[in-house]
């Protein structure tokens, strides 16, 4: 008897809607009431790009059933290189005043991020997804 597959399709939406509450609950929040120095200022510091890195690729996912597997591997790897692209980009150029402060640890937060997306992907929600059939 074949194992029935759970739809867990909701999943790549949750995680993106769930980074960007975190997110601004984070950068709206919990950093006016962080003491200046020591660990957690330096951890939430850098946790915006860890979230958006782990996060932002699944917006590409947000309807599996809308690829094939196959479509969806190359698609959800383009996402992690764009998402690593468009961090580095925006540290590098900052384009939002305020914000203009370069940090090697945002760069690495970034790509550590996408990576742990990745590997929740590839590891273990891609198996889980029901995506549109090969045709």
């Amino acid at each position: 008897m074949p194992r029935q597959q759970i739809n867990l399709n909701v999943l790549p939406f949750l995680v993106c809607l769930s980074g960007g509450l975190l997110l601004i609950f984070i950068q709206q929040f919990v950093r006016f009431h962080l003491p200046p120095s020591g660990f957690l200022p330096l951890f939430f510091g850098f946790a915006p790009n860890l979230i958006v890195g782990v996060s932002f690729p699944f917006s590409i996912l947000m309807k599996p059933r809308a690829f094939t597997r196959s479509q969806a591997k190359k698609l959800f790897l383009l996402w992690c290189a764009g998402t690593i692209l468009l961090l580095i980009g925006f540290e590098i150029l900052r384009p939002f005043r305020g914000a203009q402060t370069f940090d090697y640890l945002d760069l690495l937060a970034s790509i550590i991020g996408v990576a742990i997306g990745f590997f929740i992907y590839h590891f273990w929600l891609e198996r889980r997804l029901i995506f549109g059939q090969e045709s």
